[in-house]
């Protein structure tokens, strides 16, 4: 049984170490608010700011490329609208003479 006393570490009594006279002071490292630490509010600000920016920037993107797509269908068919009116004319012209 000597063997198993020894793997059942857990089911010792033994507090010896321990001081429970002894009062925790408030400050003491682990036990308290630590000073350097943030608050639950400043460290999720903390995380969703970096989120939400991103998610606007690539918001912002996507409508920036869709705004220079939609540019350059009507410059491709102002073009083209040109290119018809030049052989309006030139038909115009040929019939004239």
């Amino acid at each position: 049984m000597g063997f198993l006393d020894k793997i059942k570490f857990w089911k010792k009594d033994d507090f010896s170490d321990i001081n429970f006279d002894k009062p925790i002071e408030v400050g003491t490292p682990g036990f308290g608010p630590e000073k350097n630490l943030p608050t639950y509010e400043e460290s999720m600000s903390m995380t969703r700011n970096p989120m939400m920016q991103n998610n606007q920037q690539s918001y912002e993107n996507q409508e920036l490329k869709l705004l220079i797509s939609k540019m350059d269908t009507m410059l491709a068919k102002m073009d083209n609208m040109n290119q018809r009116i030049a052989n309006l004319e030139r038909i115009a012209e040929e019939a004239q003479r």
